[in-house]
């Protein structure tokens, strides 16, 4: 009676440490993180999607649009075109340009089974802005069907950048950051390589401000 209570104790335990990573994530939905990083010059978006279990293969037919169950260099970044012309980057009411972005994807399977993420980064080169008070205001408007969404900004490179507030809608789909620039500071302000490749900039990648 003993050796048969154990033996359900280890097997329940065993099926609870392995639930435990895909219920870590919900299985029906695309988490979108967003990040933005401002600089007096330069704004930088980095975003993470990373698919639950049921919706992995509707992710994955959007990038594979051949169907051959591999992933192209040119429909990986016909995706990143296709997720980030969905999104929106306004400094002080004004449209922002981004570059184009830089991705890394995880292999397929592991996208099925809802360990991988798929990261881009973009960013924007922009005139020297004022000293003063600014705003950023980040929009994701990709999969709003299946996805739920987290946006925050990340700590500023300069000492010049003081980030003063973030809002968010109750989705988080829209940031909007506000920001002041002190022209009193040197600052150096810091070049994303862009040519090193997708794996520096996540080696590199800054704190994230805590949630206002």
């Amino acid at each position: 009676m003993r050796s048969n209570v154990a033996a359900f104790a280890v097997t329940l335990l065993i099926a609870v440490a392995g639930a435990s990573p895909v219920s870590a994530h919900r299985r029906d939905e695309l988490l979108q993180a967003a990040r933005i990083g401002v600089a007096a010059d330069r704004i930088e978006l980095e975003l993470s999607l990373t698919p639950g279990i049921a919706v992995a293969d509707d992710v994955i037919g959007a990038i594979d649009r051949d169907h051959d169950g591999a992933l192209s260099s040119e429909e990986q970044r016909s995706y990143a075109e296709q997720v980030l012309a969905a999104t929106e980057v306004r400094i002080d009411d004004r449209i922002v340009k981004m570059e184009h972005a830089a991705a890394m994807y995880p292999l397929p399977g592991e996208l099925r089974n809802g360990d991988g993420a798929i990261e881009l980064r973009t960013a924007a080169t922009l005139r020297a802005l004022a000293s003063g008070r600014h705003e950023i205001v980040f929009t994701n408007g990709y999969r709003g069907d299946i996805s739920v969404y987290l946006a925050n900004a990340l700590k500023p490179d300069s000492e010049r950048i003081v980030i003063a507030s973030q809002h968010r809608d109750p989705e988080q789909r829209t940031l909007a950051i506000e920001f002041t620039i002190d022209g009193q500071r040197f600052a150096a302000l810091p070049a994303w390589l862009f040519a090193s490749g997708a794996g520096a900039w996540l080696i590199a990648r800054r704190r994230l401000l805590p949630a206002s």
